[in-house]
């Protein structure tokens, strides 16, 4: 069920134009795919053991 309001959003036509030149152009249908591909990768972050020295 669409909200009630879905059928009064309505993109900018330069929005709509971008979205058009990107569909007509296979590398940035390319970047826009590897786009979304590394948005789905999770965040990864490797903690950094301490390093510390000590003079015995």
């Amino acid at each position: 069920m669409k909200p009630p309001f879905a059928h009064k959003l309505e993109h900018h036509p330069a929005v709509l134009e971008d979205q058009a030149q990107q569909a007509a152009n296979a590398q940035l249908r390319l970047a826009d795919k590897i786009t979304d591909f590394a948005g789905l990768m999770p965040f990864v972050a490797s903690p950094a053991a301490p390093t510390t020295t000590s003079d015995g």
